[in-house]
């Protein structure tokens, strides 16, 4: 058996995954066409009316052809996520389990963070996902970072650099790509940044956000912008990320109304130019999305959670559709959505396709790679 795009065999039983090659494109090509150009010695896909690398965010060759951005939703493509930490009847967890996005697969990694983290945050780079306050206890306070390497899903190191400057506990965070994070609330009014490039903290507090909120706090981002909410409905904190990835610098903006609810309603991102956030509840009760664009923040209106009566939840990021693993519906659980970004729709997913070796996990946090 192969699969085909025309003349070109992309896969087949004697070989596996194979692509059309050469110096020169293919004529006519059709959205979503793979080519390895080897010239140039990268793998392109075709979108719209032009051809662009895949997983490189700029074409650097002069030699061959002037430097352009490709567009965010290509610049990563997402086909694996994992989910962390979280807790159970007040028991943090150091488990990790994978999700395969091409299968909705799911796999129990075992324990795979140095410390147990519950009513936490985090982020990723290409390779390694990051905890903050892992610290081993419950609902910890702690300024200290642990690190798990997705790429041969091993347990990382913690702690030294990686650690934040404040202490936190339910801190909010969004991310620019995999260049920066930026960690605010959960006790402090100030801002940690995260360089997801060398993977230290800067050492130093940044400008406040919200003035000291205590936790609660939730969060999501696009590709130039993010949100921070606390559980007030009405002091949603916007970050707008610098152009220059190699620039940590951000400008906010604060006041902004009905976008997060609470910071247990938890934020979904996507690449497509809105986010979704919890519409009504608070550590559960939470039964629809609110759907937010991010380009002039408004509400495009609400849809309904493919599971009521949640919190708590654990979302991660995907490029065509999203998974929840996990969340708080009086009690902690493994209950998990498939949700799809174009249909604002999803699914309750069932045995194989949700977390195990933990008895229920809320409150932990996910990550995702290429």
């Amino acid at each position: 058996m192969a699969f085909k795009i025309g003349s070109d065999t992309y896969l087949d039983n004697d070989s596996g995954v194979r692509f059309a090659s050469g110096t020169t494109r293919p004529g006519s090509p059709v959205d979503g066409q793979v080519f390895f150009h080897s010239g140039y010695n990268r793998l392109e896909i075709y979108v719209g009316d032009q051809w662009y690398p895949v997983n490189k965010e700029v074409a650097w060759n002069p030699q061959f052809e002037a430097s352009y951005t490709a567009p965010f939703i290509y610049r990563q493509i997402i086909t694996k996520s994992y989910v962390g930490g979280g807790y159970k009847s007040s028991s943090p967890y150091r488990n990790v389990n994978s999700m395969e996005h091409a299968t909705d697969m799911m796999a129990n990694l075992g324990d795979k963070f140095s410390h147990a983290a519950s009513y936490i945050s985090g982020a990723c780079n290409k390779t390694k996902a990051f905890l903050w306050s892992a610290e081993g206890s419950h609902a910890g306070n702690s300024a200290q970072t642990a690190s798990f390497n997705m790429w041969n899903e091993t347990q990382d190191t913690y702690g030294g650099s990686m650690n934040l400057q404040a202490a936190r506990n339910d801190m909010a965070t969004i991310q620019q790509e995999h260049y920066f994070a930026y960690v605010s609330m959960g006790g402090s009014n100030y801002v940690d940044i995260f360089n997801l490039t060398n993977e230290t903290t800067l050492a130093s507090n940044h400008g406040g956000s919200n003035s000291g909120q205590t936790g609660l706090a939730g969060g999501v981002q696009d590709e130039l912008k993010g949100y921070m909410w606390t559980d007030s409905n009405s002091s949603t904190t916007i970050f707008t990320f610098n152009t220059n990835t190699t620039n940590s610098d951000y400008s906010v903006s604060t006041g902004q109304s009905n976008i997060g609810f609470h910071g247990q309603q938890k934020g979904i991102n996507s690449k497509i130019g809105k986010g979704y956030m919890g519409n009504e509840g608070s550590y559960n009760g939470g039964y629809n999305l609110r759907r937010i664009t991010f380009s002039n923040n408004t509400n495009q209106g609400n849809v309904s959670k493919p599971i009521g009566n949640c919190g708590e939840e654990n979302f991660d990021m995907g490029q065509s559709w999203q998974y929840m693993m996990g969340m708080y519906d009086g009690l902690q659980n493994n209950r998990g959505w498939k949700f799809n970004y174009t249909t604002d729709s999803g699914h309750e997913l069932g045995t194989g396709s949700v977390r195990t070796g933990i008895p229920g996990g809320s409150s932990g946090h996910c990550f995702w790679r290429e």
